[in-house]
Formats: structure tokens, sequence, C-alpha cells
């Protein structure tokens, strides 16, 4: 189930969509963070290229207006990823 999470880092928005989490890890859908510019994340996810668009260790990099539309319909609805 997604469950939203207030976290720490203002870079994720202040929130995050957890769909998992293990010993050592929290897995989420969540903004599409900038801590490092230099990886160009916003450029990349907007990219036709699969490859451009892998930016994350696991979790969901979304778009802004994406994870609003979310938060809205589906914060506690069960996440299926085919």
């Amino acid at each position: 189930m997604l469950q939203q999470r207030l976290v720490d880092d203002p870079l994720y928005g202040g929130d995050i969509l957890q769909f998992r989490e293990d010993a050592t890890e929290v897995y989420a859908i969540h903004r599409v963070w900038n801590g490092r510019p230099y990886e160009h994340r916003f450029a990349r996810i907007k990219s036709n290229d699969p490859k451009d668009r892998k930016i994350t260790k696991g979790c969901i990099n979304v778009m802004p207006e994406v994870y609003a539309r979310l938060l809205a319909c589906c914060s506690q609805e069960t996440l299926v990823i085919k």
C-alpha cells in the first residue's frame, strides 16, 4: 500500500509515497530529486530515451504535477509494478 511519509530533505518537497521498506532502505514515489544538479534529472526524466530516464536506485521519480495527482487519488492504494 502507498503510504505518505514526511521527510526532512526539502529537495523531496516535504513528503514521499512509500511503497516498500526493508531493513535498510525505503522505496517510494517522489518528486524528482534534484540534489545533484549535474545529474540533469529534470531533463532526463523528460527524455524519450529510456536509458536517460534511469535516474534512481529503486524509487520512482515523477514530475511534481504527477506527484500531486498521485497524492490526491492514490495515497492509500496498493501499488502493483508489472
